[in-house]
């Protein structure tokens, strides 16, 4: 009896899936959507393009691609110790030099002895 029972359940929810499903291919917003999609079907296949050709071509922003983005390569700064005379040359603040520098002098005194930026 079980199986059975589990049978009408199953013939139950397909009822209630296909009235779904009907209700959906009543609306208009579903027709207009699925018949851009269709035609759009059909000019890919007409011009032998792929989906993510066409999305390259529709999107101007660089946010789609086949290869990972690069990440530029930071600047280099170049700090000179006016105390000292001492150049330190680095792509990040993480530099050991100039974090001592830091530490002693403060932040705000140490970035106004940037130099250059190459």
């Amino acid at each position: 009896m079980p199986i059975l029972r589990e049978y009408q359940q199953l013939q139950e929810q397909s009822k209630s899936l296909r009235e779904q499903l009907i209700s959906f291919e009543n609306r208009e917003d579903f027709k207009r959507e699925s018949a851009f999609f269709n035609r759009l079907k059909m000019l890919m296949a007409d011009y032998n393009e792929s989906a993510l050709d066409v999305i390259k071509l529709v999107n101007t922003e660089k946010s789609v691609s086949e290869s990972p983005a690069i990440r530029k390569k930071r600047m280099i700064k170049v700090y000179r110790n006016p105390y000292e005379r001492e150049i330190v040359e680095t792509r990040g603040g993480n530099h050991k030099t100039l974090r001592a520098w830091k530490d002693q002098y403060g932040a705000e005194v140490v970035d106004s002895w940037l130099v250059e930026e190459k």
